[in-house]
């Protein structure tokens, strides 16, 4: 009895001290990630890279994230990129109330109604520093695009991009690159 009561006293101090408990390899807890696991919808980021043109409009974005390695599970995998044809209104990959995750089972973080995250998410979209076209301005505008994702750079046009580790807007509104760059593109599942 001494014993039950001296771990379940060491386990209030841990849990008290920010310590996370559970079991390894994410099993009933937190995994080896840092960040809480759990079940939800997958977002990856492209093991390929990608100028404005070779993303080749949203359905070649689309195209993309259906074939991309880095694709988790099988089943439909839209990108998540802003154009002419695809706004927050109109064609919007992300579905409301819903919590997304990471390949790997961390929570991304859990959508509102408007389809849109909240800012700062749980965890960040990619586990490597990294720029992700997107297209995404602040406040889920539309910004540059490489001309709807068909430009590439020789005309001097600019894409929107975020950057994979950041928890905050930044994720998706980080800054503009010529469209001659090659970046990956977030990828959600459907």
């Amino acid at each position: 009895m001494k014993k039950l009561l001296s771990l379940a006293a060491l386990a209030i101090t841990l849990t008290g001290c920010g310590v996370e408990l559970g079991f390894p390899n994410g099993q009933g807890g937190s995994g080896s990630t840092g960040g809480q696991t759990g079940t939800g919808l997958y977002i990856f980021v492209t093991s390929g890279t990608f100028d404005g043109s070779e993303v080749n409009g949203i359905s070649g974005a689309d195209s993309i994230c259906a074939n991309d390695p880095n694709r988790p599970v099988t089943g439909t995998f839209t990108a998540l990129l802003l154009a002419t044809g695809r706004t927050t209104s109109n064609g919007w990959p992300l579905k409301a109330n819903q919590q997304y995750i990471r390949p790997d089972k961390t929570i991304i973080g859990t959508t509102n109604a408007l389809r849109r995250f909240d800012f700062n998410l749980s965890s960040t979209i990619g586990a490597a520093a990294t720029n992700v076209w997107t297209g995404i301005g602040t406040g889920y505008s539309l910004a540059s695009n490489c001309q709807d994702w068909s430009d590439n750079g020789t005309g001097g046009g600019q894409g929107q991009f975020g950057q994979a580790t950041n928890k905050s807007e930044g994720a998706f509104a980080s800054g503009t690159s010529a469209c001659g760059t090659k970046l990956p593109i977030y990828c959600v599942q459907q």
